[in-house]
């Protein structure tokens, strides 16, 4: 009786937001697909119709069960995640350069969409069950081995964008979980600076100017890693000062110190690690003209279609660079760039009204959740889908490098829209429980 009263205080506004979504991305589909000489569209709008209705039913499945009951599962979830990963790599088949999914019969789905909910979950519990002892930075670095592997596994695809979703994730969750300020912006540093330091010599290396002292350094391994044991000794001394004197002024330099090595001993082995294919991807994300017929293109083209929109865009399947097969992967990367072109400017500022609407329904929810573990489920999927959404319009407007992660609701994929719905299950799974007492 206490379930079926808190099913009444349904969301509904936000139950419309995830509806329009969905409608958007059906027209979208239907319209990147439609051929004049055919006189109608292809079948993955029919299949993305199948995968609206099976995502349905998953998620009311998944608002049916007590959200408690999959944080009481979360070890036996994150497991299944990390076996299907695993299959992936032995079992999988590849799409577009990247060997991540599983095929059963016709069907192929990618696991490691929804390992991104098991980990939210596993995670969710892992922090829940350390409580205060979070802000201790032991226990904030231990934290990590929860994303750790996943995100390994996903890299060994190669598939680095739907990777890179777990840092900001795991990000949030800490921050909500009451993880000490200085510990997170010391992380993000260190993520600056491993990560940084390859994309500009990446950058530099596509360009072949790599003259200067600077680039010259930033590039050879062996001088970031001597560099890195100097800061390391003088971390060392730094601590042991402290240890002495206990004066704690030696310590929080030794911990400032001490990110600097481990950033730049990550960006030497990144420098070795990034292939050739993702370094032209990064200097074309910075400038895509260096090779406009070729790894610039997509960029060019997909800017050209958002531009073409103008104010209040051509019309409903009357998109020229998508009808006229001009914009690359229209359905998936660069669905934005074809609502663009057909919608202009009023519709994407619908479209990102709607979504800045979801996203706000879903930061609602973390803030009146009834309990830790909610809250900090709840914390990751808005953040997963902050993150697709940003990453997303920003690839197709030029200002985020091509990272391949699907707009919510609105790109083609099964898997996508399948965890997608599941994981908007998940949110009104914690709103309505909020309810029952």
């Amino acid at each position: 009786m206490e379930l079926r009263r808190s099913r009444a205080r349904i969301d509904w506004v936000f139950l419309l937001t995830v509806v329009v979504l969905v409608i958007i991305g059906l027209l979208t589909i239907y319209s990147t697909g439609y051929s004049p000489g055919k006189g109608g569209t292809d079948s993955e709008f029919y299949m993305q119709l199948l995968w609206i209705v099976l995502g349905a039913g998953l998620f009311f499945l998944t608002i049916s069960i007590d959200y408690h009951k999959y944080v009481e599962w979360a070890l036996y979830l994150y497991a299944l995640g990390i076996f299907l990963l695993l299959a992936t790599l032995v079992l999988g088949s590849y799409q577009r350069n990247i060997k991540a999914w599983i095929g059963i019969g016709k069907f192929s789905f990618q696991p490691s969409e929804f390992v991104k909910i098991f980990s939210i979950i596993a995670l969710a519990k892992f922090l829940t069950l350390l409580g205060d002892a979070v802000r201790d930075i032991r226990n904030f670095f231990i934290s990590f081995l929860v994303i750790i592997p996943p995100m390994a596994l996903i890299s060994l695809q190669p598939d680095f964008g739907t990777a890179l979703v777990f840092v900001p994730v795991a990000f949030a969750m800490l921050f909500i979980s009451g993880a000490r300020v200085e510990h997170i912006v010391s992380l993000l540093a260190l993520s600056g600076l491993a990560l940084g330091i390859p994309l500009i010599v990446a950058y530099f290396k596509q360009t072949g100017d790599m003259e200067g002292w600077l680039i010259q350094i930033l590039s050879s391994s062996k001088v970031l890693l001597m560099i890195s044991i100097v800061l390391s000794g003088v971390a060392l001394v730094s601590f042991l000062v402290h240890f002495f004197v206990r004066f704690r002024l030696f310590m929080k330099f030794a911990l400032a110190v001490t990110v600097i090595p481990i950033g730049l001993s990550s960006a030497a082995v990144l420098n070795s690690y990034l292939k050739a294919y993702q370094q032209k991807r990064i200097a074309i994300f910075i400038d895509p003209e260096i090779d406009p017929r070729g790894a610039g293109y997509n960029i060019i083209q997909s800017k050209i279609a958002i531009g073409s929109g103008g104010l209040v865009g051509k019309g409903f399947m009357k998109g020229s660079q998508n009808q006229l097969a001009f914009l690359p992967e229209k359905k998936t990367d660069f669905v934005y760039s074809s609502f663009g072109e057909e919608w202009g400017f009023m519709g994407c500022f619908f479209l990102i009204a709607v979504y800045f609407l979801f996203i706000y329904k879903g930061l609602m929810i973390i803030y009146h959740s009834r309990d830790m573990p909610g809250s900090l489920i709840a914390t990751g999927v808005v953040s997963m889908f902050l993150f697709h959404i940003f990453i997303n319009i920003g690839m197709a407007t030029g200002l985020m490098p091509v990272t391949g992660l699907p707009l919510p609701f609105i790109s083609y994929g099964g898997s996508n829209l399948l965890m997608n719905l599941v994981a908007v299950g998940l949110l009104f799974n914690i709103e309505m429980r909020r309810y029952v007492h």
